[in-house]
């Protein structure tokens, strides 16, 4: 797990509730510290597309700043609202360390059309050429397949950062979570519970006692991370589930939440 292995092209995908303060809210600290990690990683030669979520979340916060009621509204309308805030957050976090960043939404569709597709490619390439940071997000407003996804307890951003680590044969993704890792059961409702340092790939989510439960702010909860995660593993990514602080860990080959791995047995899983 510890072994030390060249990393070139790193995918980080953000749940909304992963980028939400003590207050609940979307604290810009939190993006501060991402691109402080980022910026040191790209020094280091690693290039990183980032999979944002929180659109609808900072369409709501600004709403209710204005002194807006949203409950008319549909959720890919807030979504449009919040997508430009959101987006800012990360240019913000960005600029003390002279990065710019570029938001790209996609839809699904778009990734499974070629010239959609191959464009996606060119535009993340090229701003990895000139040093800047792709942030990607579904495109609610175009496409509402991502939210239907939302509500039936899937998750639309863990699947596009998914296809987007495959797009660009990524060497590596990172699902960061609030709660840092896959656990013996639900950190927020059993007791103890222990993380896991590395499991196995082939163990089934009920296996590993992964909850179902949704995030309050998100979509699919820490199941749907883990099925996207084990797709990257099976396509020889390296990949994870782990924390905000994190990230230079996980790219350095260090400890950093949950691994995949190919353990040999299932009770050498690690805690």
């Amino acid at each position: 797990m510890n072994a030390v292995y060249e990393m070139r092209h790193l995918v980080v995908k953000f749940g909304t509730q992963a980028l939400i303060g003590l207050d609940g809210s979307l604290d810009q600290a939190i993006f501060a510290e991402v691109a402080r990690q980022v910026a040191v990683l790209r020094r280091e030669g690693v290039v990183v597309s980032i999979v944002s979520s929180g659109a609808i979340k900072a369409g709501r916060e600004h709403l209710a700043a204005m002194g807006v009621d949203d409950s008319s509204l549909e959720k890919k309308e807030i979504s449009a609202i919040g997508a430009p805030h959101l987006v800012g957050r990360w240019g913000e976090a960005f600029k003390p360390h002279s990065l710019a960043v570029a938001q790209i939404l996609v839809t699904f569709s778009d990734l499974q059309r070629t010239p959609e597709r191959h464009s996606v490619l060119s535009c993340i390439l090229n701003f990895y050429r000139c040093d800047i940071i792709p942030v990607i997000n579904a495109n609610d407003v175009v496409s509402c397949e991502e939210i239907r996804s939302m509500e039936r307890g899937g998750s639309e951003n863990d699947k596009l950062a998914r296809m987007i680590a495959f797009l660009i044969n990524a060497d590596a993704i990172l699902f960061v979570t609030a709660c840092g890792g896959i656990y013996t059961g639900d950190p927020q409702v059993d007791s103890p519970v222990h993380m896991y340092r590395e499991v196995d790939f082939r163990a089934s989510s009920a296996d590993l006692g992964i909850s179902s439960r949704m995030s309050p702010h998100g979509s699919g909860g820490m199941r749907a991370k883990y099925v996207e995660a084990v797709m990257c593993h099976e396509a020889g990514m390296c990949a994870a589930i782990a924390g905000v602080g994190d990230i230079i860990s996980f790219a350095r080959g260090g400890i950093a939440g949950t691994l995949m791995g190919d353990v040999t047995r299932f009770a050498n899983i690690r805690f």
